[in-house]
């Protein structure tokens, strides 16, 4: 079978392909900044938060002091990760100067 394909008709499929294109990278765009904003705001454990961290329970404790938020539910605390990332952009706490 062999399909001919007039110029007008060649032009038209290629303005839906590319406008098919234009939508797929806007998609996955919006894919993408919906992950980052899922990540962010990802529950972790006081265990996992000591892991991303890479700090112990009483430096943890410490933080909460100056300013890390957390969640508490019973003897259960939470973090999530746009918390601690966004506490760590601010730059409050060096474990060395006692602030």
């Amino acid at each position: 079978m062999k399909l001919v394909v007039n110029d007008q008709l060649g032009d038209r499929l290629l303005d839906v392909l590319e406008r098919c294109a234009k939508h797929l990278e806007d998609s996955n765009a919006q894919i993408e900044k919906l992950q980052k904003e899922l990540d962010r705001c990802r529950l972790m454990s006081e265990s996992e938060a000591m892991k991303y961290l890479k700090r112990d329970a009483n430096t943890l404790h410490h933080y909460q002091k100056h300013g890390l938020g957390f969640y508490k539910k019973g003897k259960e605390v939470w973090y999530t990760k746009g918390d601690i990332d966004d506490w760590l952009a601010k730059g409050i706490v060096n474990r060395r100067n006692g602030g």
